[in-house]
This record gives C-alpha cells, structure tokens and sequence, in this order.
C-alpha cells in the first residue's frame, strides 16, 4: 500500500497527485515562456551570470551557458510535442510531414551540411578526448562548450527565434552589453584589478595589461566588443526600428562604448577586423539601393570615404598610444613570434595527422617536444614560439587531425555561403542590411582567428553563433518548423 503524503497548503495525497499538480502547472506557464524570449534573456545576461552560476567554482561540472541551453532544449521538445499534440487533435491523425510548410525541407537541406560537419567535429573532439587527452576533464568542458553549445544555439535560434515583436527588446539587450562590457573593460585599464577573477586567467601578462572584463580571455573580450559594435551598427535597419532623439543618442553611445571597447586589449588583428566589418556594413548595404539619385549617391560615397578616414586615425592613434599602454602593436617580434609558432604547429600536425596531439594537449606536447629543457627550439629571428597555436585552422589541424581540420574548414565554409545566399537573394534594406551584417561578423571573427586560437573561446562561439543564426532570420532564411 502506498504511503500517503500530507502537506500543508497542498493536500498532496500520494506521488501521482504531487506529479500531476505540477504538470498542471507547467502546463498553464508553457504558453507565456518563449524560445525566443528565454534566448534574448541568455543573450543579455550570459557575460555576467556566467561569472557567479559555476558550480564548482574552479571546475564547472554546471555553468550558466550549460544549464540554460539544457534548459531551452527541453522547452523546445516540450513545445514541440505540445504541437504535434494540437495537430492531432485538429485533423484526427497523428502530424507527419505532409503538415510541413511549402518550402521547409528545402530549407532544411541548405542547413543540413553545416549541422552534419559541426556535429561530426564535436563527435569527433568527445572521441579524443576519451581516447588521446591528457586532461580528460579540461578536454571534455572544452569539447563540451567550444563545439557543442555553438551547435545547440545555433539550431535553436535559426529553428524557433521570430523576430516579430521582438526587435526592441534584442536591440535592448545588445546595447546593454556593449554598456556593460565597456565599464567593465574601463574600470580594468584604470584601476588595474581583476574585477571578475578567473582561475588561469591574469590581467597582467608579461609586463603588459590585458583588459578581460568578464571573461577569462582577453582576445575573446576583445572580439565580442567588436561583433557587438557591428550588430549595433546593423542593428536599426536590419530590425527595421525607427530611433527618435534620445534613442539615437543611447545607440551612439552604445556603439561609441563597444567600439572602444574592441581596442582596449590592443590586439592589432582585431582592430583591423572591426574596420574591415565596418567597411563591409557600409559598402554592402550602400551598393544595393541602385536606383537612389547621383547626388544621394555620391554622398554616401563621401560617407565612406570618412568612414574609412576615422578607421585609419583609429589604428595611428593606436599605434601612437602603443608606447604608453605596451608594446605589442608596433614591435615586430610579435609577428616573428608568430611565424614560429606556426612553423610549430605545422610540424607538430605532421607529427601526428591521423588522431592529431589530443584535445587540449598542445601545450603539453610542444613543451615535451619542442622545449624538453626549458629552451624553446622552434625560432624566427631569433623570436622562439610559443606554447599555443595562434591560429584557428592550425589549432584544430594539430589537436584534432586532418580529418578534423577538414571538418572545421568545411563547416565554416558552409557558414560563409549561407551569408553569400542571403545577400545574394536579399530583396529589401532590412534584408540586405542583415546579409551586410553577417558577413562582417563572419569576416570579423576569422581576421582575429588566424592570430589567435579565438576557436576555442565558447563565449566568442555562442555570441557569433547566436547572432549569425538571429540575422539569418532577419534576412528571410529562418528554418520551418516542421511537426512529424
């Protein structure tokens, strides 16, 4: 028999009551919590809740990014059962793909590469880890948050995220990080203090200092700083939001923020890739309105040609500033630095091209082979490489193989058309302004990605994967939903 449970406020008589209680309710909230909403939510939040939600501190076995995408899957699956449920109550048979939309499977297939190579590298980093690390645990939160959670966010944005009636509150969110972002880099570079300590992670490294704010990377702080910038620039267009005054003058001032904030670690790879993305924004969008009058005309081109005139004085003024905030934007040991650490990482890919090193071994493999005795062997100019790869491709081609390397080319290629096919089929501003925009976001992410190892920084990875999958809805390449 069955013991009977009696709580006050309750009356819970036994597990099936307290079950179905809870169903009930879940049942009267599933309809006013959204994918979309819960995505804006993350998508603002994330920079600093990931600080605080670790559990534990040091070795995260639960983040803030891990738990939320958990819970947005689950969400998804329950909605999507609540909706082959609808289905077969209207029609009296069970849903099948005959109630998918015209057009849907079609749309499907130009995704469907893209998520069958992603999904094949994340298989085949989890494989490396259980079979080649060395540090299984940091290897497996790696595979787990580089290579999975981008997928997971880029699937449940392209699948279930409509932008109508939500624009403000992503235009809200973004200038919030860029607001957030930038005061948080600021009161680093004034104050010279950690404000959100990660373990392994130092604001001042060799002498210099690296603005982070709250991330453990000061390369990945800098680059979202610029992917931000771009998304703000983009951002009333392609959201078709009209700014009165005071709106247009938060907007400038977000920009102003996350543009600054881009430079604040001095890394001349990124400060380049911002220009260049801005550049694109302006001349993609600008080309496409071909019937606007000559003098209109001639006048955006005056435009750009300022554009590219404030880009210039930015990167002097940067390299006027080096000698007082450090010394790597104009010494010239930075690129033999990094001459030789490709040489290296090339050689230690052909060391092993099948499995590769392992994931998360590089460091571990080149100091056992490169410098047995403390000594780095690998040099150019006599500048000794480092113990990191400082490149995307190579990165993955030595801990990964070529197989793997093959895989992640493959996959960002796919990226890369999916952004040439939304431009080319853009038919409005707002369109063409989005396929503008995710082209420099993409371009932007890559110039940083062939210094530095930004691959493996899974913040970086979800914000550009959340925001490449939003623009591909703005720009009319949203996946259907189909009901099976």
């Amino acid at each position: 028999m069955a013991r009977s449970i009696t709580t006050r406020g309750y009356g819970w008589r036994s597990l099936h009551d307290f079950v179905s209680l809870w169903r009930e309710r879940i049942l009267a909230l599933s309809p006013r919590v959204s994918v979309e909403g819960l995505l804006i939510v993350w998508f603002a939040t994330t920079p600093l809740a990931s600080v605080y939600v670790r559990v534990p501190a040091d070795r995260a076995l639960i983040t803030y990014d891990r738990a939320f995408f958990a819970m947005l899957a689950l969400v998804s699956i329950w909605k999507w059962r609540q909706a082959h449920r609808r289905v077969a109550d209207e029609t009296g048979r069970s849903s099948s793909l005959a109630f998918c939309p015209p057009g849907a499977l079609q749309a499907f297939s130009r995704a469907m590469k893209f998520h069958l190579a992603w999904a094949l590298l994340s298989t085949l980093a989890i494989v490396s880890v259980v079979l080649v690390s060395d540090n299984v645990g940091y290897a497996l939160r790696l595979a787990v948050d580089s290579f999975w959670l981008p997928l997971v966010a880029f699937y449940l944005v392209r699948k279930h995220f409509d932008i109508a009636g939500r624009a403000r509150a992503v235009m809200l969110a973004a200038v919030a990080i860029a607001l957030f972002l930038f005061a948080t880099g600021a009161f680093e570079l004034a104050t010279r203090a950690d404000v959100f300590p990660f373990k392994g992670s130092d604001l001042i490294r060799e002498g210099e200092l690296r603005v982070n704010g709250p991330f453990a990377s000061d390369s990945s702080y800098a680059i979202i700083c610029g992917l931000v910038f771009l998304f703000l620039r983009a951002a009333p267009r392609l959201l078709k939001l009209r700014l009165d005054s005071s709106a247009r003058l938060v907007w400038w001032i977000a920009m102003a923020a996350s543009l600054a904030g881009s430079v604040l670690s001095l890394f001349r790879a990124v400060a380049v890739a911002v220009v260049v993305g801005w550049v694109i924004v302006e001349l993609l969008n600008r080309s496409g309105n071909r019937d606007a009058p000559r003098s209109l005309t001639r006048s955006r081109r005056l435009r750009i040609v300022g554009l590219m005139a404030v880009a210039a004085a930015l990167l002097v003024a940067l390299a006027l500033l080096s000698p007082f905030l450090g010394s790597r934007l104009t010494s010239g040991h930075s690129v033999y630095g990094r001459l030789a650490t490709w040489k290296a990482a090339l050689k230690m890919t052909l060391d092993r091209p099948v499995t590769g090193v392992g994931l998360a071994n590089y460091t571990d493999y080149f100091r056992e082979k490169y410098s047995p005795e403390g000594e780095v062997q690998e040099s150019v100019q006599d500048t000794r490489a480092a113990a990191a790869p400082h490149n995307n491709l190579l990165w993955v081609a030595a801990e990964l193989g070529l197989a793997g390397l093959a895989l992640y080319a493959f996959a960002h290629f796919q990226i890369a058309m999916m952004g040439y096919r939304l431009l080319r089929r853009a038919g409005s501003p707002g369109r063409r302004m989005a396929a503008a925009c995710y082209i420099a976001l993409f371009i932007a992410y890559w110039i940083p990605g062939l210094t530095l190892t930004s691959g493996a920084y899974s913040d970086l990875n979800l914000y550009l994967f959340f925001m490449l999958g939003l623009l591909l809805n703005v720009g009319g390449e949203r996946t259907a939903t189909c009901v099976r």
